[in-house]
């Protein structure tokens, strides 16, 4: 999974593009969760704004609205990366 490619491409013009990005996001989301939830983790403290913001929005859609298959260890290293995440001296 090349996830710069992935995540440009969901925030891309190209509708064809963000269609299989799409498809290659709800693939993992089966396939491999623990990866899927590293990207949405690792782009979340992206320097891009945008790219920060999508993996939030996406995060949620796939983890946080539907946690099919997340163990509740796997739960817990993402409420601490999202904690850790933020900052609240701004």
């Amino acid at each position: 999974m090349q996830t710069t490619n992935i995540l440009a491409d969901i925030l891309g013009a190209d509708n064809t593009a963000r269609q299989r990005a799409e498809a290659e996001l709800n693939s993992q989301r089966t396939a491999n969760p623990a990866g899927l939830l590293q990207l949405f983790m690792d782009n979340m403290r992206s320097d891009k704004i945008e790219v920060a913001q999508i993996s939030c929005v996406l995060f949620k859609k796939y983890f946080l609205e539907k946690s099919d298959g997340i163990s509740e260890a796997d739960f817990e290293q993402m409420k601490q990366a999202v904690m850790s995440s933020l900052d609240f001296s701004a």
